[in-house]
């Protein structure tokens, strides 16, 4: 898939992820998330020289790199301080990030009791180590995000 369309839809469900976490309904204007300063991360680096501390063979290596739960938005300033460095490196530079879909991919932030941001944590996840399995469980959670975002539904 083209990159300007796979930064759309990171973009699209970052902007829903912000906009619950402010207890909004709607996003209006991605051009926060699509502007030239913000660039598609790999979690699970393009340059990787330990696959094996990411649970991956090479060959599953080129199936998960740029799988969509493999990928986030991030600032052009903190991706270039992290490049490819390993996720435990990476997740105190995400928790900079101004889109809590990347700040919270190792943590999620919880406040007060039926605040907004708990009520986005619901349909989040937040992972401690980051495998093909957290790649997997993270493509799911953008699946049932795409569902409430664009009313996708299976069909039996």
């Amino acid at each position: 898939m083209q990159k300007y369309r796979i930064k759309f839809i990171l973009a699209k469900i970052t902007a829903y992820v912000d906009a619950l976490r402010m207890g909004k309904n709607e996003v209006s204007d991605l051009s926060n998330y699509t502007e030239i300063a913000v660039e598609i991360e790999h979690i699970m680096p393009q340059t990787c020289n330990n696959k094996a501390a990411y649970g991956v063979t090479d060959d599953e290596y080129n199936v998960y790199i740029n799988r969509l739960g493999n990928l986030t938005l991030l600032e052009n300033s903190i991706n270039k301080s992290i490049q490819n460095d390993m996720y435990d490196l990476k997740t105190a530079a995400y928790k900079g990030s101004k889109f809590y879909l990347t700040s919270a991919i190792s943590e999620l932030v919880n406040q007060g009791q039926d605040a907004a941001i708990n009520r986005t944590n619901a349909i989040l996840r937040a992972w401690s180590e980051w495998t093909k399995t957290s790649i997997e469980e993270r493509q799911q959670m953008f699946y049932a995000l795409s569902e409430r975002i664009w009313g996708i539904r299976t069909v039996e």
